[in-house]
């Protein structure tokens, strides 16, 4: 009898272990993963982001720089380049400017893994709130990502300069250049938080995807809205008003350059490490709720 029950615990045990064929969980089968889980997502990424080598991290971001020096480039080439539209209908005009280019751009970021600072902002914040990383890690992956997209920007910048292919798309990305100089730092920081607040809502929801289409659709809503709203990205800016400078813009010089890109930088930190790193620490985040990272908070 004593024998008999042991193999009924031990059938009990195995059945446990081993679920019945056909029970799938939603989640297991969901092309973008619940809010509580994609933010675990996240997390795990900032924390590995925040131990890459700089062997790894210079290079991914140079690529990031290039990635989305590609997006602004079909952005002046194409979706800026259509003065006619622009003329009788401005609406229409900003959408175009909008979805051709840099959502383009962020997708190969996104999904080739390259290493973009103003994303940064908000994953690396995330994994510095939850202790999964310091903040010296978190000041030399801002640094280096920063810099090094500089880098690939300004390569991307020269090609297409050596290259003379803007044509009529020279004296377009004059005319993008020139209002984005002649912002007031306080506009131009206001526009910034905006930007990027879009820019990291984007790679936030791309992460809690797990196909190509669901990724593109996560990027391009947030991407062609905060481009056709005008704001400002402090990445996209170290395309436009380069290649406008060194493709004769005559109104548009490196100082205005600089000082366009130190307020747009503050404020897409702000954007990125408050209004989203922050903001979904505070409703996910395990130090707040005292749970598991990433634990949905009404389930305590």
């Amino acid at each position: 009898m004593a024998r008999a029950c042991c193999c009924l615990e031990a059938l009990d045990a195995e059945e446990e272990q081993e679920p019945l064929l056909g029970k799938v969980e939603a989640s297991d089968v969901a092309l973008v993963t619940p809010p509580h889980i994609g933010y675990r997502q996240v997390l795990a990424a900032g924390a590995q982001k925040a131990k890459v080598r700089l062997t790894k991290s210079v290079p991914l971001g140079i690529l990031a720089g290039i990635f989305i020096g590609f997006g602004c480039y079909l952005m002046v080439s194409v979706g800026a380049n259509c003065p006619d539209i622009k003329e009788k209908n401005p609406g229409l005009y900003k959408m175009i400017l909008g979805a051709f280019g840099l959502p383009f751009g962020l997708m190969l970021v996104v999904v080739t893994g390259a290493d973009l600072f103003t994303s940064n902002c908000a994953t690396l914040t995330i994994a510095v709130l939850e202790g999964q990383a310091g903040l010296s890690q978190l000041a030399q992956s801002w640094v280096v990502s920063y810099l090094s997209n500089f880098v690939g920007s300004m390569l991307i910048v020269g090609i297409v300069i050596a290259g003379d292919t803007l044509g009529a798309g020279a004296e377009t990305a004059a005319s993008l250049a020139q209002p984005k100089c002649e912002l007031s730092f306080g506009n131009a920081f206001a526009r910034a938080i905006l930007a990027n607040y879009l820019v990291c809502l984007a790679v936030y929801m791309a992460t809690f995807a797990r196909d190509l289409a669901s990724k593109m659709v996560a990027i391009w809503f947030p991407i062609s809205a905060f481009i056709a709203m005008g704001l400002e990205h402090s990445i996209a800016n170290m395309f436009i008003i380069p290649v406008a400078i060194l493709a004769g813009a005559p109104s548009v010089s490196w100082g205005q350059f600089f000082m366009n890109e130190l307020a747009v930088t503050l404020g897409n930190i702000v954007g990125g490490a408050l209004f989203v790193g922050g903001a979904f620490w505070w409703v996910y985040g395990s130090c707040r709720w005292g749970l598991a990272s990433g634990a949905a908070p009404h389930s305590k």
